[in-house]
């Protein structure tokens, strides 16, 4: 007789430098898996949109590239994890970004697969450079690999495209500083609990999407 096997959920950190294709692979496989796609950046952007007072503050931390307190981001996560919708399985973009946030996660939701993506830094520079976002609606784009059909006009709204703060030349390098010595180091914590899986960053998205598709079936977390 077979037994009845038991649901794994996917539970999904995705990890690697700004610029390495993180949020685009964000949303391919959450919408793939069906699962929320959290991202601190996306929130925390939204309130800098909607003028609260959270977004006061975060307007002033991550435009300079820099980290948002640790209990604002773990309060938010927690909140964002105990949802309905993320009871089957998860994907997290942008979190953790260090070993507090870490611990914080796994008392929440344990994750059971960890995706970082690498780039090497000319690739990540010339990428964030030309990255452009809506105004209005925030959907994104890139001057080179995905431009506007109307030159720095949305496709989807026709607002005018901006290039974020945190995009800038001297947020971009703060950023990458950050990464360096404060995400990086959760890369041995991940690879010690079984769950790390490493991609190039810069291959086409679509080869990267199926290596992660295959790891994800060979997991059976899809």
């Amino acid at each position: 007789m077979i037994k009845n096997r038991i649901k794994i959920y996917p539970k999904i950190i995705i990890m690697g430098p700004q610029g390495s294709g993180k949020g685009t692979q964000a949303e391919l496989i959450a919408k793939k898996l069906s699962v929320p796609k959290i991202a601190t950046g996306e929130i925390y952007r939204e309130n800098i949109r909607r003028k609260t007072k959270l977004g006061a503050m975060a307007a002033r931390i991550i435009n300079k590239g820099n980290l948002m307190p640790n209990e604002i981001t773990n309060g938010i996560m927690t909140k964002e994890l105990k949802k309905p919708d993320a009871k089957k399985g998860y994907l997290v973009d942008g979190y953790p970004r260090n070993i507090e946030q870490a611990e914080c996660l796994e008392k929440i939701a344990m994750p059971n697969f960890v995706i970082f993506l690498g780039a090497r830094m000319p690739i990540i520079i010339q990428r964030i450079s030309k990255r452009r976002e809506c105004g209005n609606c925030k959907a994104i784009y890139h001057l080179i690999n995905r431009p506007p059909k109307k030159s720095e006009i949305c496709d989807k709204c026709g607002n005018e495209l901006v290039q974020r703060e945190d995009d800038k030349s001297a947020a971009i390098k703060r950023r990458l500083q950050i990464f360096q010595t404060q995400t990086k180091p959760l890369i041995a914590r991940y690879k010690k609990m079984g769950i790390f899986h490493s991609y190039d960053g810069e291959k086409p998205i679509l080869f990267v999407q199926k290596q992660i598709f295959r790891d994800l079936k060979k997991e059976e977390l899809i």
